[in-house]
């Protein structure tokens, strides 16, 4: 019996000890809401994160109820966070009694929630009489949402002014005309940025009886027509209203003004994308002067599909137009477009023949069999130069069809076009024409050591190369134009970053070439310590590479392309004997700072200190970390200060625990820099004060939480990742674009899955395009069954990433889709398709 007494009593005492830590803990949190200090109401948000839903939902919900006004605010700026249903009746609470700014944000938050019962919600406030505080924002909040029962209201409130203004605008969501009186009598008595918003709202209208009015006036004007350039849609009546006018003031300018006005008038164009327009593009393209803003009109006309072909084929008969014709009809996979380039390929008396036959490589994948057979006609041809151009597309598009009729130009008489057959007939049999090979003097060097790679650059093949003379001279041709920077891993495993001289080379000309003859070799050798700080000791692995150029025709290794990767060879080096360590050290602490050499001579001992991870470097890091500053000049302070910072990162990478004070107290200082350099030593420590921090960054309402949510993962703590899996998805809904946008991107970079469909979905295009960047980054992730299953979805947009995405794997089940866009008016869509077809086709997916 007294067992059962004690059991009962004990039971009582922890639900009471429960229950006074919960009180406890709900207090706190209520105490941090009230608040007016950003940093600590914010606190109660992290606080708030690390409980369960039920135990964080009952603090905000009595939070809602509290006296102090801020204390509402802030619990509604939480409650975003959450969508719930079961918080509607309390923010309905809020919304119908409390100050104005509370009765806004409470809306919002049910707007976000449970769009129909706030629709629902707001109409009902709007036929109550006596209330013009709800009235008023039920009618902002309807027409924030989109809905056209507002409207009425808006109009209403255009007469009273002090809210005629925002129900302008506020109607030019609707293109609603009877804001446009409003509108254009506020843009003449506004300025700067408010000038600007009511401009976009006037184009969003899309009336043209405002032109006039705004384009007389000289401070209206400029304003008017930057907006415009950067409007993405424009109907298409309103745009030419404003090119008419434009093209009306071009005759009164100057060279200079009229080209900054063509380039205007062009992205005003660009922005109206629709077909009506293609005979005023055209006319402006045709005559055109050369190189004027105005032939860039050609890609405008290839974005209006089959109404731009006329154009576009007309100005391949003008010598200053041709060139940017063939590359606008470039885009296109029309059967008449591919026909009417080969008939201008074909034909001998074009003047302008050359670039017709480069145009066909831009059909050769889709259209692979046509070209292939005018490619096999002007192979006959007598000209050498249409041969050369011929081989070039031949190797560009894999043409392996068509070894057999190259062979016999293995014999021309033309060493050019010899050499070339060759070299593509080797590219068809994979035979790299160049042979790299690298080694080094020694397995094991000394700290601070010379090492030297010696290299040699053979010619494998059966004709003459052309090389890079800066090839043989491997120290001007790291970041040159033929061999890269070697690539040298270091012993943890990270990339060793180039620190050597950049050296800019200029555009190659003959002279920057020699002949390599078969089985001729260039060698030499360099110092690798002159371009990589190799200041870790252990085990470097080093490889080197070499880019053949381009333009192989008459540069470089004729056509070979890919890179060529030399053997690898791997490397020691040794510990620094006591005395050199001791030397590194004294070069650190030199405080000599006003002179460069010495400055420069600090700089990398620090640098050293911190790749060897000595703790014995400690203390004197430590004086140099923290040295004060006094009164000495800039440079001196700026020097003294680059040098702290260097000691600091290297006293990170020692990972000494007795620094972990120091590192703590860093946390809380003013300069960003040394914060942050403290975050990562504590990281590394994995101190529990590292982890608390990031978690503020997660938890932080305005801040960005993927990145701090990747280090706790990496520390072993999922509850970051845990947090924005389940608020992100949630914030794809918000009503500000620009928001949904960052929410989609933090899921991005966590690698989610929940809410891709809202953002592939949403109506705003900068959120559906964070979603394909999204969607892009996890496809792997996803797989294929999980795409293919998305290529159902009866949303167009869902589908159409999904096989791209797949097609970018390698697998063909989204082709049709894909299809599809090969026909489509924008330019930019039919490159899009076209490329994802050729890489299936190259993968060996599908046959054209």
């Amino acid at each position: 019996m007294l067992r059962l007494i004690y059991f009962i009593t004990t039971i009582l005492l922890l639900t009471a000890i429960v229950s006074y830590a919960s009180a406890g803990k709900e207090i706190a949190v209520i105490d941090k809401l009230r608040s007016q200090n950003q940093e600590v109401w914010v606190q109660a948000g992290y606080d708030l994160a690390i409980m369960n839903d039920n135990e964080a939902l009952n603090i905000l919900l009595n939070a809602l109820r509290d006296q102090n006004e801020y204390a509402r605010l802030h619990a509604i700026a939480f409650l975003d966070r959450y969508n719930d249903v079961r918080i509607l009746p309390a923010l309905k609470e809020r919304f119908l009694s409390d100050k104005e700014i509370i009765r806004y944000e409470a809306g919002k938050i049910i707007a976000s929630i449970d769009s129909k019962y706030a629709s629902n919600l707001f109409v009902s406030q709007l036929q109550k009489a006596g209330d013009s505080i709800g009235r008023n924002i039920s009618i902002q909040l309807l027409s924030d949402m989109g809905d056209i029962r507002s409207i009425p209201f808006l109009v209403q409130r255009l007469e009273d002014p002090n809210t005629k203004k925002d129900s302008a605008i506020r109607l030019a969501k609707f293109k609603d005309k009877r804001a446009v009186p409003t509108l254009t009598e506020m843009i003449l008595n506004s300025n700067g940025y408010t000038q600007e918003s009511i401009i976009k709202a006037l184009i969003q209208i899309g009336d043209k009886n405002c032109i006039p009015s705004i384009m007389n006036n000289r401070e209206t004007m400029p304003i008017f027509i930057n907006v415009l350039t950067h409007q993405e849609h424009i109907s298409p009546e309103f745009g030419m209203a404003v090119v008419e006018s434009l093209l009306k003031l071009l005759e009164e300018k100057s060279q200079s003004e009229r080209w900054q006005l063509q380039d205007r008038i062009l992205n005003i164009l660009k922005n109206i994308k629709d077909p009506s327009i293609a005979p005023i593009c055209g006319k402006l393209f045709l005559e055109s002067e050369e190189n004027s803003p105005f032939q860039n009109i050609a890609y405008v006309l290839a974005d209006m599909g089959d109404e731009g072909v006329p154009y576009l084929l007309e100005g391949t008969k003008l010598k200053k137009t041709h060139r940017i014709a063939f590359s606008a009809l470039g885009s296109y996979n029309s059967k008449t477009v591919v026909y009417e380039v080969t008939q201008l390929a074909l034909n001998k008396f074009y003047p302008f023949r050359i670039t017709a036959i480069d145009t066909l490589s831009n059909f050769g994948y889709i259209s692979r069999k046509s070209v292939m057979s005018t490619l096999v006609t002007l192979l006959r041809d007598t000209n050498p130069k249409i041969k050369l151009h011929v081989l070039r597309i031949v190797e560009q598009l894999d043409l392996r069809e068509m070894a057999g009729i190259i062979r016999p130009l293995t014999n021309n008489k033309d060493q050019q076009i010899r050499t070339s057959a060759i070299s593509i007939l080797d590219t068809f049999g994979n035979k790299p024409p160049i042979e790299l090979e690298i080694k080094l003097n020694k397995k094991s060097y000394g700290y601070d050591k010379p090492i030297i790679m010696e290299y040699k650059i053979k010619n494998v093949s059966d004709y003459d190369i052309s090389i890079s003379k800066h090839g043989t001279e491997i120290t001007d041709a790291i970041y040159g134009t033929a061999i890269e920077p070697p690539e040298i891993v270091k012993p943890d495993g990270e990339l060793l970053a180039y620190k050597g001289p950049a050296v800019d080379l200029g555009p190659p000309n003959k002279d920057s070439y020699q002949v390599l003859h078969p089985g001729d070799s260039i060698s030499g050798q360099i110092d690798i310590t002159k371009f990589y700080e190799i200041y870790q000791p252990g085990f470097y692995t080093i490889k080197l590479k070499y880019q053949p150029l381009g333009d192989g025709i008459d540069y470089g290794i004729w056509s070979w392309k890919g890179k060529l990767i030399s053997n690898e060879v791997t490397f020691k080096v040794r510990h620094p004997s006591r005395w050199h360590f001791m030397k590194i050290l004294r070069n650190a602490q030199i405080s000599n700072a006003d002179e460069e050499v010495t400055f420069n001579e600090a700089l990398k001992a620090c640098r050293k200190l911190g790749e060897l991870r000595s703790k014995v470097a400690v203390s004197d890091l430590k004086k140099i970390a923290f040295y004060k500053l006094t009164d000495e000049s800039d440079i001196i302070k700026y020097r003294k200060q680059e040098l702290s910072y260097s000691a600091l990162i290297a006293l990170a990478k020692t990972e000494s625990r007795i620094l972990i004070p120091d590192w703590l107290k860093l946390l809380k200082d003013d300069n960003v820099r040394k914060r942050e350099i403290a975050l990562d030593a504590l990281i590394r420590l994995k101190h529990s004060s590292a982890i608390e921090v990031l978690r503020h960054q997660v938890f932080d309402y305005g801040s960005s939480p993927a990145e701090p949510a990747l280090k706790l993962k990496e520390l072993g703590y999922n509850d970051g990742i845990d947090w924005i899996n389940k608020i992100m998805p949630k914030r794809i809904r918000h009503w500000n674009p620009e928001e949904c946008q960052k929410s989609v991107m933090t899921l991005a970079k966590v690698h989610a899955i929940k809410g891709l469909r809202d953002a592939l979905t949403s109506k705003e295009q900068i959120v559906r395009e964070a979603g394909y960047l999204w969607l892009q980054e996890i496809a792997k992730d996803i797989g294929i069954d999980r795409l293919t299953e998305m290529l159902k979805d009866i949303d167009h947009n869902v589908k159409r990433a999904s096989a791209y995405q797949l097609a970018k794997l390698g697998n063909a089940g989204g082709l049709d889709i894909i299809k599809q866009d090969l026909d489509t008016v924008n330019s930019e869509t039919r490159e899009l398709a076209r490329n994802a077809i050729i890489e299936l086709y190259k993968n060996k997916v599908i046959s054209l």
